[in-house]
């Protein structure tokens, strides 16, 4: 919420105030020229300006300050809100994102305070418009003929009725002379708690979710930076131990086929073995059988039987 164009214009004086305290207390080496002189001129009216602004918002109804003792002790009190007195104008070196469409959507702006007015309800600015032209009597001349046109020509008629206007004014001046600031704080109140509160409140929520975000980005950026410096010695680990798993790999192939080739050999000696064994066993039944003649075969027949005959009749 940007700050309203009042509030930019005194901070300003404020700043060229000061500027001209600190050039009237310097020590005066060179006679000043009539520019000077007027913009010292007009630096110290404005400078008076500006106290008269301050004295009237020193003037604030405070619930700490003493009971008073007759409503007119508020009298005239400017009422500052406590939610706007310390706001601070924004940075002169503020740049937008160039994204940003300033002209469809420009930056909101709400007047802290009201502008200056005259004789209770007339603003300031019109009296300035007509001193260029007329000097400072002219909106006061310009107010009565105008008022005295109006009348003469029956636009405003005087009846009796008129008579309780000057009352009523009085009424409403003195009313707002007294009350205005409560009222104005009150409503400040309840603007702030049902409008202003709540989006407050949408942005605080946001403004955490931001900085919880921005602490998890320092963490995770804490963390990439410390695994930097880690991760050429885990990559050589890590190749390390991929040599290593192939290393090992291989010499257990090699054991498989070393092994394998050996269990051929031990195979192919033994089946040679039995192959020679059984060969030699055949060979010696064929010959022990052809040495046989038809008598010893009938002889070992009954031989044979005999003795499975005995074997039987033990058993």
């Amino acid at each position: 919420m940007a700050l309203s164009r009042s509030v930019l214009r005194d901070l300003i004086g404020r700043q060229l105030a000061q500027q001209v305290r600190f050039a009237a207390s310097a020590p005066a080496t060179q006679p000043k020229k009539p520019e000077a002189l007027s913009q010292e001129t007009h630096a110290r009216k404005h400078e008076g300006s500006v106290k008269k602004v301050e004295h009237e918002a020193m003037k604030v109804a405070d619930p700490e300050t003493p009971k008073v003792t007759s409503m007119f002790d508020e009298w005239g009190t400017v009422y500052v809100s406590p939610y706007t007195k310390n706001w601070k104008p924004m940075p002169k070196d503020f740049k937008e994102h160039p994204d940003r469409d300033l002209a469809n959507f420009p930056h909101p702006e709400m007047k802290l305070r009201p502008d200056k007015v005259r004789l209770g309800f007339i603003p300031d600015k019109w009296f300035l418009a007509f001193y260029e032209k007329t000097g400072v009597t002219g909106p006061y001349l310009f107010g009565i003929g105008l008022w005295s046109f109006l009348i003469s020509k029956e636009i405003v008629v005087l009846e009796e009725e008129m008579s309780h206007m000057p009352p009523l004014l009085f009424i409403n001046y003195m009313v707002l002379r007294l009350f205005g600031h409560k009222v104005e704080g009150y409503y400040d109140e309840v603007i702030q708690n049902d409008q202003i509160g709540p989006l407050s409140a949408v942005r605080d929520q946001e403004l955490t979710g931001v900085k919880q975000f921005r602490s998890y980005v320092d963490t995770a950026n804490k963390a990439y930076d410390t695994l930097l410096e880690v991760l050429p010695e885990v990559r050589r680990e890590n190749v390390a131990l991929e040599l290593e798993a192939v290393y090992r790999e291989r010499v257990n192939q090699v054991y498989k086929e070393t092994k394998r080739r050996v269990e051929y050999l031990v195979e192919s000696e033994s089946v040679k073995r039995r192959f020679e064994q059984q060969h030699m066993v055949n060979w010696i039944v064929d010959q022990v059988t052809k040495s046989f003649g038809p008598e010893q075969e009938k002889k070992i027949m009954s031989k044979c039987i005999g003795d499975l005959k005995t074997l039987a009749k033990s058993a």
